[in-house]
């Protein structure tokens, strides 16, 4: 069997517990990293949860290079940039509902496909 995959959640948002529920019953997603705009937060939340890294920046999970999948639980009006950030640092990108606008970035033809809306 191949490694899991590696999640990273950026933000600690209640949403995140059904991502997490999902990682553990399954041997194929490993949730590794938690960011929060406050570290002691990240920190609690991941002791918590058994989560093994906490960061206090969003961009600072963007920088962890063992993060392959990126769950972007922020208000709607954050999920195109923060998905596009985390495509940038080359991780997929998830987020929990579709991006608010006619715009969407996955539909210009430059950008990467790697944003899943709805995930």
């Amino acid at each position: 069997m191949s490694e899991p995959v590696r999640w990273g959640l950026l933000s600690t948002a209640r949403i995140n517990n059904a991502i997490l529920d999902g990682a553990s019953q399954s041997e194929r997603t490993d949730v590794i990293a938690v960011a929060s705009r406050d570290r002691g937060r990240a920190e609690s939340y991941a002791r918590e949860r058994g989560i093994e890294r906490a960061y206090g920046s969003y961009a600072g999970l963007l920088e962890d290079a063992n993060v392959e999948v990126v769950y972007v639980p922020l208000p709607n009006s954050l999920h195109v940039e923060w998905s596009l950030r985390a495509l940038e640092a080359g991780s997929t990108s998830c987020a929990r509902s579709r991006c608010p606008g006619a715009w969407t970035p996955w539909s210009e033809p430059s950008t990467p496909r790697r944003v899943r809306a709805g995930c």
